[in-house]
């Protein structure tokens, strides 16, 4: 369609007037998407406790790097009139300063000491054998004084690693098996085959566990081994 000189010169302008306020959008999308980022930032590397002086200054270091990385996203990025140069320049600013960043934050996580983590509880009482798991509470099975934990025993000497993986749970001939539960335990226990030929140590082992009437045990693991602790 052909529009008279006027009616183009009006379209034109309405086209320019409309850029500085889409202008305007992206800028503030742009800030608050990188102020976003930040506390993203800030929340994952764990900076709101202390969990020790070397993982908060590895933190501390990565949380700097990453607060240079994204000033320089945000400046490349900008709707700022800049040259072609000084965008490239600020990029690849950002990704350098991305790569300590990055680096710094899996130190910060691998020198945090270990949580202790609690996997279940179990009692029992004259009506039976009872665990809790994530919250649900089961019978398992009849009444007994005793449980017996199986477990499988993982050891690389080569490497100084140790890890041990329940395999089930008996208690008055019922036995009640355990799910293997995350990516490296389902590895190693069903790869035992092939890790036993390259290093790796495998020995069941039991663990006798007695029952207070109404005074739960809990199953706890810390740095891959377990421990059965009365409450």
């Amino acid at each position: 369609m052909i529009f008279p000189r006027g009616e183009a010169a009006h379209q034109r302008r309405r086209r320019m007037s409309r850029a500085p306020a889409r202008a305007f959008a992206y800028a503030v999308a742009l800030d608050a998407a990188v102020a976003g980022a930040a506390v993203a930032a800030f929340l994952a590397l764990g900076l709101r406790g202390p969990v020790g002086p070397l993982p908060q200054s590895l933190a501390a270091l990565a949380f700097l790097f990453a607060l240079c990385a994204l000033y320089a996203l945000a400046v490349g990025l900008s709707p700022r009139a800049r040259g072609i140069g000084s965008r490239l320049l600020h990029l690849v600013l950002a990704a350098a300063c991305a790569l300590p960043a990055l680096v710094l934050a899996l130190l910060a996580c691998a020198s945090r000491p270990p949580a202790e983590a609690l996997l279940a509880e179990i009692w029992g009482n004259p009506a039976g054998v009872y665990l809790r798991e994530n919250g649900r509470t089961r019978r398992v099975a009849p009444a007994s004084a005793v449980v017996r934990a199986r477990t499988l025993q993982i050891d690389a000497d080569d490497w100084d690693y140790h890890r041990e993986t329940l395999l089930s749970i008996t208690a008055s001939g019922t036995e009640v098996p355990w799910p293997v539960r995350g990516a490296v335990s389902r590895f190693l226990v069903s790869g035992r085959k092939f890790l036993g030929r390259h290093g790796f140590t495998y020995r069941n082992a039991e663990e006798s566990i007695t029952l207070s009437p109404n005074r739960p045990v809990a199953i706890r693991a810390l740095d891959h081994r377990l421990r059965f602790v009365p409450e």
